[in-house]
């Protein structure tokens, strides 16, 4: 037995005892369901993804479901997930598929990796896990297990070591047994070969690992240099008319494109100017507590500001493209919102 064989050997056997196989893109498992599993879970935990995995899937339970519903509509079952770009990516690709591949899920990796949010390791994941066509993943599990397994120094997320990589995963993944294999590694690396604490004595790679042989797991893989981090102020003008509140839809922008929020003000004192060019009272409003929302590097402080109105006022939008409505608290329409806006949402129906 040769030591590339002896490792997916090993993986195999692990994840025939100890990995996972009741998770619901198991359970009913097609191209379709692995791909929406795999965008979800790009940046976000399991336990997180379960809940909104099953509610996507039961409002859209195939592609063509998916590909004919309105964006707003995606986005509002994403809500609360985060990484919307996820979501706008997934409808966008299923619109692909349904209009130039008949709704045929494509099962040409060449031509999967062309389409939007579908990079080489998500392409081999779905290939794989759905189709048993043996092709490499590298995911953030499998690359802590090989960093870790060769002793492999430098960052991961830098393209060099991950060339590197890919090469070393290329040339250990089976032919055989490829579902088993690949979602061994990422169980593995979920359940054993963690982050922090990893279970080495338990793991079915610790003879022939080299850093827990040399006693420096806890040196891989090595850390990306800290990204710079930005703080940024908001405040959010909360106009409030009985059972309804003003929200405009985000037109640009990277973090909450196509979501819908609460008119934004860089300042109290813009904020201000606004209400009194519609003839309203800067005094009148209440400010509630403030509510800090992490992005990535980004820490946003928001301020939001609740405005009671004793008259319907009659809005535009800045940009003059009719993206504003009165949102029914009562009767919400389906529509997406990022985190911090379904918090406030959820606030002001208790403060009713």
């Amino acid at each position: 037995m040769t030591i590339k064989s002896e490792f997916s050997k090993k993986i195999i056997h692990w994840y025939n005892i100890h990995g996972r196989k009741t998770l619901p893109w198991q359970i009913k498992k097609t191209p379709y369901t692995i791909w929406v599993s795999e965008i979800m879970l790009q940046q976000t935990q399991i336990i997180r993804v379960l809940p909104f995995f099953n509610r996507f899937i039961n409002k859209f339970p195939n592609i063509i479901t998916l590909a004919k519903s309105e964006l707003n509509t995606v986005l509002h079952v994403w809500s609360g997930l985060g990484y919307y770009t996820r979501a706008h990516n997934l409808y966008k690709t299923a619109k692909i598929i349904v209009n130039k591949y008949y709704a045929v899920f494509p099962a040409d990796f060449s031509i999967l990796i062309t389409l939007p949010g579908i990079g080489r390791s998500t392409a081999g994941a779905i290939l794989s896990l759905a189709l048993e066509k043996s092709h490499p993943i590298l995911d953030s599990n499998v690359k802590r297990i090989l960093t870790r397994y060769h002793i492999i120094d430098g960052c991961p997320k830098k393209n060099k070591i991950e060339k590197k990589l890919w090469i070393i995963i290329d040339e250990v993944t089976p032919h055989n047994n490829i579902s088993k294999f690949n979602q061994g590694l990422m169980d593995l690396g979920e359940m054993i070969c963690t982050i922090k604490n990893p279970k080495c004595p338990i793991c079915p790679l610790n003879t022939t690992c080299q850093a827990n042989l040399n006693n420096i797991v806890h040196k891989y893989p090595n850390k990306q240099t800290q990204k710079t981090t930005f703080k940024k102020n908001l405040w959010l003008l909360i106009l409030q008319y009985k059972n309804t509140v003003w929200i405009e839809q985000c037109l640009s922008g990277k973090i909450w494109k196509g979501l819908f929020c609460f008119p934004q003000f860089k300042t109290q004192n813009n904020l201000n100017h606004w209400l009194i060019h519609h003839n309203l009272n800067p005094k009148q409003y209440t400010i509630l507590p403030l509510l800090q929302h992490t992005l990535s590097n980004y820490h946003i402080y928001i301020t939001p500001i609740i405005f009671t109105l004793n008259k319907i006022l009659h809005l535009t939008t800045e940009n003059k493209k009719n993206t504003g409505l009165w949102f029914d608290l009562i009767q919400p329409q389906t529509i997406g919102f990022p985190q911090p806006m379904l918090k406030l949402l959820q606030q002001i129906n208790y403060l009713k």
